[in-house]
């Protein structure tokens, strides 16, 4: 596992102890990097925002939410449960992967 400072629930700017990711995140992250779009001045490709838009600007509060739930809505498990899905409810999810 890797660690990473998250932030806390009681504040935006605040962060924590580092939690642990799992490795198959981590490698996902890798794999995804790779072929991450960006473009100067908003991202660069060893710098910026992690998800970016096809213009590479770092997603807002209103581009995240809609992006999650077009994803989920092709999804066969999520589809019916997209329309409630914003990014806070998968932060506090628990994880999918064996500790």
């Amino acid at each position: 596992m890797v660690a990473c400072g998250v932030p806390d629930a009681d504040s935006a700017s605040a962060v924590s102890a580092p939690e642990p990711i799992p490795l198959p995140v981590v490698w996902a992250l890798d794999a995804y990097l790779t072929v991450r779009t960006w473009k100067t001045p908003y991202s660069a490709e060893t710098a910026g925002s992690v998800l970016v838009s096809r213009l590479g600007r770092g997603l807002d509060r209103v581009t995240f939410p809609k992006l999650i739930r077009a994803v989920a809505a092709t999804h066969r498990f999520l589809a019916d449960d997209s329309a409630a899905l914003f990014p806070d409810v998968i932060a506090r999810s628990p994880t999918p992967f064996p500790a």
